[in-house]
C-alpha cells in the first residue's frame, strides 16, 4: 500500500509473536491463491474471519519459550 501511495523506503519493525498474529497468518496463506498485486477487500476473507472473532471478543494465548 505504501507503495501504491508514493512511498518507496519504508522501514518496518514488528515484534509480534506468531500466535498473536493469527490474521496474518490466515491472510498470507489465502495469498497462495491469488494473482499477484494490489488486493483492497471491503469485508473480511473467508480465511480470516475466525482469527478476527477470536481477536475482538479478546481471548489471548500464553507463548511458553525455554529459555
Amino acid at each position: 500500500m505504501a507503495w501504491f501511495l508514493g512511498t518507496q523506503q519504508l522501514v518496518l519493525e514488528i515484534h509480534v509473536y506468531r500466535e498473536a498474529n493469527g490474521t496474518v497468518d490466515a491472510l498470507s496463506n489465502g495469498a497462495k491463491t491469488r494473482v499477484l498485486g494490489y488486493h483492497l477487500f471491503n469485508e473480511p476473507l473467508e480465511e480470516a474471519k475466525s482469527t478476527l472473532y477470536v481477536d475482538s471478543v479478546g481471548i489471548s494465548y500464553t507463548r511458553i519459550s525455554k529459555q
